[in-house]
């Protein structure tokens, strides 16, 4: 008998396992897509089903508010894109203007470009400069006027390159003002027209519409309008920019290691560029050490009952001799001033000198009258576009916590456009909680006091103005009317002698130094050259002497010199000493401080007249000679 016996077939069953396995594995692996692709659509449509359970209410106020986002958006880059704006470089007037090259490049004109890198990735800008403004009236420019321009232009160089971030941020302020300008305009044209469409009636314009842009031309110009304006923008882009221009070694180490120069411009910078950067590095060191002093010496005070050493040197104060200088100083009291003088009597030189009076170091006027309280003032004059000195004066404005900035005039060179970066350093140097007031000085002009105003500043101008509890009085143009009444007064004087006036006797200028000059020469060139100058002030009575001894003129002999104001500085150290009128300067300001304190403001007349004794010295004397 022959038995069979059959056992398993193991590789049959290896491979049905396998497949088994193979099978199930791949069943798993649909089911995951299955499961992932339900959770995508389900994701995927989870907002569109949370939009269709709002209110038809809350669907318009989210879609539009998404519309207005978006299109605001599209407009703001599109004004970002298209900007441009006015804005000064140094003394230079100059058009600044957004580029999507990447670069921010300055254009010289024939002098070349410089240009560096952007930091704002693809935006850049471009800077063309324009003309340097010249005078309003270029008839009347002469050399010392011409001069005195090109000094101004020298000023607003140096500070450009000692602070080129203010005029940089000045631009680019524009440059966004400009930028939100284009972008409004075009959301709200977009917003128009999304409102006609809204509003205008089923039919038949908006029919008209969709019929329109059914057919096959209008959508084909409307998406070749698109891709257009697209390629419009983003090729120049996209676009490498090779700039012109090679950096140069004299710059290495400094911010402007990698900027580019071309043409003439880069010969000026590296025959120039040492000494510029010298300039810069020293001027950086000298008020970083001011700094340093004035934040030592503001210390110190508070272990000297409040007084300042203004000779700190390398951040140390001697306060031990500032201590001994307030104890020697407590024992002195104040000079009376005497008794308030009665309303509407007029004002009387004092008998005594005030000059000798010394207050007491440790005693204030606020400390004497507590009831009125106690203000902080920082006082700054002549300033003239120094902008370092204008962030100092921002700092001391910060530690004495001052009430009030008060700018005495002449902020500016000459008041011209490109110097409204100076009117600006200085209202961004001011805390925003100090009180602001400023006086137009005769190197400002009217568009200094009208930026000035813009900014929040008080600009006095000749009536009684109060800020921060303090009353001030002071005119925008004083000289204007004192030379209308000295000059009143000597045609007045002469009638009364029984001469007659001779009105091209009477000569004017500027009052800086080459155009005192100016008018002096054209005096005393004459051929019927005077034998006697009566001058507005001192200044120009030293005018008349440098000329008298250029053209071999003696004072007294052959001419008589007098001057007005009485300035020690100049009268006394004349050679012979001058003669003068003496201001009372401090019979005048007790007199003005007094009417102010007792609040007799409003019955002040237009002008107020002081005795104004002569002084006679060494330059009038009868003429001994006759004359050419």
């Amino acid at each position: 008998m022959v038995q069979t016996f059959s056992g398993p077939d193991t590789g049959a069953d290896a491979e049905t396992g396998t497949a088994e396995r193979a099978g199930d594995l791949w069943d798993g692996l649909l089911t995951a897509v299955r499961h992932c692709c339900a959770l995508v659509v389900t994701v995927l449509l989870s907002p569109r089903l949370w939009w269709r359970r709002r209110r038809p209410g809350t669907r318009t106020v989210i879609g539009t508010a998404a519309m207005i986002l978006a299109s605001s958006l599209v407009s703001l880059l599109l004004g970002l894109s298209t900007a441009t704006a006015s804005s000064p470089v140094g003394p230079h007037e100059a058009t600044w203007s957004t580029t999507l090259d990447s670069t921010v490049t300055l254009d010289l004109g024939p002098l070349g470009t410089a240009s560096l890198e952007s930091p704002a990735g693809m935006l850049g800008v471009k800077v063309v400069l324009g003309e340097i403004p010249g005078d309003p009236t270029p008839d009347t420019a002469n050399a010392a006027s011409v001069g005195k321009s090109l000094s101004s232009d020298a000023t607003s160089y140096l500070s450009l390159v000692s602070h080129p971030d203010l005029t940089i941020r000045q631009g680019l302020y524009a440059l966004a003002g400009d930028a939100l300008r284009r972008a409004g305009v075009v959301e709200a044209i977009f917003l128009c027209c999304v409102a006609a469409w809204r509003l205008a009636p089923t039919k038949p314009w908006r029919e008209t519409v969709r019929a329109g842009a059914s057919h096959r031309w209008a959508t084909t110009v409307a998406a070749c309008a698109t891709v257009a304006t697209a390629v419009s923008l983003l090729v120049p882009a996209m676009r490498t920019a090779t700039s012109p221009g090679s950096t140069l070694s004299v710059l290495e180490g400094t911010p402007l290691a990698q900027a580019r120069f071309s043409g003439r411009i880069a010969d000026v910078v590296t025959a120039y560029g040492p000494k510029a950067r010298t300039f810069v590095e020293t001027n950086k060191g000298f008020y970083a050490k001011a700094d340093t002093n004035l934040r030592a010496a503001w210390k110190a005070s508070e272990q000297t009952e409040g007084l300042v050493d203004v000779t700190a040197v390398d951040g140390k104060v001697d306060t031990e001799s500032l201590q001994s200088r307030v104890r020697a100083s407590s024992a002195k009291t104040l000079v009376d001033a005497g008794p308030d003088p009665e309303p509407g009597t007029a004002p009387q030189p004092s008998e005594s000198p005030r000059a000798t009076a010394t207050p007491s170091i440790s005693v204030t006027g606020a400390r004497s009258v507590p009831e009125r309280g106690r203000k902080t003032a920082v006082l700054t004059t002549d300033l003239h576009c120094n902008l370092d000195v204008i962030a100092f004066s921002g700092i001391l404005d910060q530690l004495s916590g001052a009430d009030i900035h008060m700018d005495d005039g002449d902020l500016t060179m000459t008041g011209s456009d490109p110097e409204r970066v100076c009117v600006d350093a200085l209202t961004q140097a001011v805390p925003s909680s100090t009180k602001k007031v400023a006086t137009i000085g005769n190197h400002d002009s009217d568009a200094t006091a009208a930026r000035l105003r813009a900014q929040g500043w008080t600009v006095t101008n000749g009536s009684v103005q109060t800020v921060a509890g303090i009353t001030f009085l002071g005119h925008d143009d004083a000289e204007s009317i004192a030379v209308r009444e000295r000059s009143d007064s000597y045609r007045h004087s002469l009638r009364e002698a029984g001469l007659a006036v001779d009105e091209s006797l009477l000569v004017t200028g500027g009052l800086d130094p080459d155009s005192v000059d100016a008018t002096a020469r054209r005096l005393l060139d004459r051929p019927d050259r005077p034998t006697a100058v009566f001058c507005y002030n001192d200044a120009l009575a030293a005018g008349v002497f440098r000329q008298a001894v250029r053209l071999g003129i003696s004072i007294p002999n052959d001419l008589s010199v007098i001057g007005f104001d009485d300035l020690a500085l100049i009268s006394t150290n004349l050679d012979p000493r001058l003669t003068t009128m003496r201001l009372p300067h401090w019979e005048m300001a007790e007199w003005l401080t007094r009417e102010l304190a007792a609040g007799r403001t409003a019955e002040l007349p237009d002008v107020t007249r002081f005795p104004c004794p002569l002084i006679e010295r060494a330059s009038t004397a009868p003429p001994t000679t006759s004359l050419p």
